[in-house]
């Protein structure tokens, strides 16, 4: 599974296996703003999409998620391309209900410019 476009690069750390402890989702963009930095909006949608494909691999078979609510904060000025990674490592992905997804956002000098918690509502199929 790859989301590419003009402006985005292709996803890296999804190998369709499921998650291990050390396994992360990641995500990469670049989309710049009037003030020559990432969007804001963009680093959320860079969080989601790492926070749902971390979900999508780790959910037992059959079972389906939406997100919730998501709470972010924005670190430092984001000026480079950024990658995006979701830890699941530490969610009890076994069992249904409210999962909260840590999602941390890097730029290229792997400065730590966004963090969000996306609450993951699983449900059984």
């Amino acid at each position: 599974m790859t989301f590419q476009s003009r402006r985005y690069q292709p996803l890296r750390g999804y190998s369709g296996a499921r998650p291990t402890a050390s396994h992360a989702a990641s995500a990469s963009c670049c989309r710049s703003n009037h003030l020559q930095s990432v969007h804001a909006i963009a680093l959320c949608n860079a969080a989601e999409l790492a926070g749902g494909m971390m979900t999508e691999v780790s959910i037992p078979s059959g079972a389906r998620w939406i997100p919730k609510g998501m709470t972010v904060e924005y670190l430092a000025k984001a000026k480079t391309s950024v990658h995006a990674i979701a830890d699941g490592s530490e969610i009890d992905w076994e069992s249904f209900g409210d999962k909260v997804v840590p999602v941390d956002i890097f730029d290229e000098g792997g400065v730590k410019v966004f963090t969000a918690r996306i609450t993951m509502n699983v449900k059984a199929g």
